[in-house]
């Protein structure tokens, strides 16, 4: 350790793993203001752990929540397609399905960006679609009810029919 002291760095700095080097990098990032730093780390992170949950929700702190930045439109645009690539590279991961949920979850009443849809549509029924396409997906595991469970109210009563309907098959 005395070695470690002498090089000025926090010997709790040195010892951290490198997932731990990044998250706290994207953290300080965000705080500083430099959400397109932070995004890079937070895609990295997210690349190499895709199963860690907190690395995505910080993405989308980064990409939705954070101050207005430059290129933060470009990001948001993307977020959709960095979803869609990663459940097609992890079909069998829930993380980038609840990702995609989460996204639009947060993305709220504002119109949805045309490279999102196919067709025109709201908020909440695409929610909905995704909801019923996610319980049809995992709904084998144990966890999937708790995992829809925070986007329901976003869905709208809309959901319940088809849920019905799912479930009568």
């Amino acid at each position: 350790e005395s070695s470690l002291e002498s090089t000025g760095v926090p010997s709790e700095f040195l010892l951290m793993q490198p997932s731990e080097r990044l998250e706290l990098e994207a953290e300080l990032r965000l705080e500083t203001g430099d959400a397109a730093g932070a995004l890079a780390c937070l895609v990295a992170l997210s690349e190499n752990s895709p199963e860690q949950w907190a690395f995505h929700e910080k993405y989308l702190d980064a990409v939705v929540d954070a101050e207005p930045w430059e290129g933060q439109v470009d990001a948001q645009i993307g977020a959709r397609g960095r979803c869609w690539a990663l459940q097609d590279s992890l079909p069998h991961a829930r993380s980038p399905w609840l990702l995609e949920l989460e996204l639009l979850k947060r993305w709220g009443s504002k119109p949805l960006p045309a490279a999102w849809v196919k067709e025109k549509t709201t908020t909440a029924n695409e929610i909905s679609r995704l909801l019923l396409a996610y319980v049809e997906r995992f709904s084998t595991k144990l966890c999937c009810f708790l995992d829809v469970q925070p986007y329901l109210s976003a869905a709208g009563a809309s959901l319940l029919p088809a849920l019905d309907a799912l479930f009568a098959a």
